[in-house]
């Protein structure tokens, strides 16, 4: 009995362990959902608010606008977690741009929660013109790039990878290889924290360093405190853990204690 207890518990350790370790930032659980190729920006309370990819290549045929709704909705319901969403509207679609970069453009507001400190999200999500999403955002941050990039223009690091990785090695003291680095939108400046321009994500084991893509500035040194990290919580598979546990033990002590009253009632008998 006690061996089953202990065997049970150490399961129960190793899945909320693994789960902490393994628990990912935004940006990366925005990639897993929907692809490798985009770049996306978030708010300093960690919501995404500007996700952008290269224009995929147009294959025909061209889509209705109640189609380009219809993606949008679904893009939207896989993602609006990642947004602060709780849910939204779609008020609006039309097409903007002309010849190869003619696109869908479809006009969404969104209802947020967990007490950010806004009412509603005015957004945007640009698609191609046969039905493949390539650029959503909050239109506070994203109107600048979708602008561009409706005229065929995107955005490219002038500071290459290497650059960025030598950079971030001299501000962190440290020659170790990064483990993970990639392309997102970072504010230009302090003062304006909705104008984006490109930066480097360069991660170490415990630190992140944000180098700005244009001049290879580190903008920010952010050191990991993994022991602080409970990101994990928002796991429901740690609360599946927690009561499939309990319940164990509780159907453990409960055959426990029928076979101790089994057995006294058998001594009880013969002693009769």
């Amino acid at each position: 009995m006690k061996k089953l207890k202990t065997v049970l518990l150490i399961v129960f350790n190793f899945i909320l362990i693994f789960t902490l370790v393994t628990a990912q930032d935004i940006g990366d659980e925005f990639k897993e959902r929907n692809g490798e190729e985009w770049i996306v920006g978030s708010y300093p309370w960690d919501y995404i608010n500007l996700g952008t990819r290269y224009r995929p290549e147009y294959l025909g045929p061209d889509i209705t606008s109640q189609e380009a709704i219809n993606i949008t909705e679904d893009f939207m319901n896989l993602n609006k977690d990642l947004f602060g969403l709780d849910s939204f509207s779609i008020y609006d679609v039309k097409t903007m741009g002309v010849g190869e970069h003619q696109s869908w453009v479809t006009y969404l507001i969104g209802d947020v929660y967990e007490g950010l400190p806004i009412t509603k999200i005015d957004m945007r999500a640009l698609m191609t013109m046969d039905g493949n999403i390539f650029g959503v955002g909050d239109v506070e941050v994203c109107s600048d790039v979708f602008s561009e990039i409706l005229r065929g223009q995107y955005r490219m690091p002038e500071v290459s990878e290497d650059e960025a990785i030598q950079s971030a090695q001299d501000s962190v003291g440290s020659d170790k290889e990064p483990i993970k680095t990639g392309l997102e939108y970072v504010p230009e400046n302090q003062t304006n924290e909705f104008k984006y321009t490109l930066g480097w994500n360069v991660e170490f084991d415990d630190k992140k360093v944000l180098v700005d893509a244009t001049d290879g500035e580190v903008l920010s040194i952010e050191t990991f405190e993994k022991e602080y990290d409970f990101a994990f919580l928002k796991n429901p598979i740690i609360y599946v853990v927690i009561i499939v546990t309990i319940l164990f033990v509780l159907i453990l002590r409960s055959l426990k204690k029928r076979k101790r009253r089994l057995k006294f009632r058998k001594i009880k008998k013969f002693n009769i």
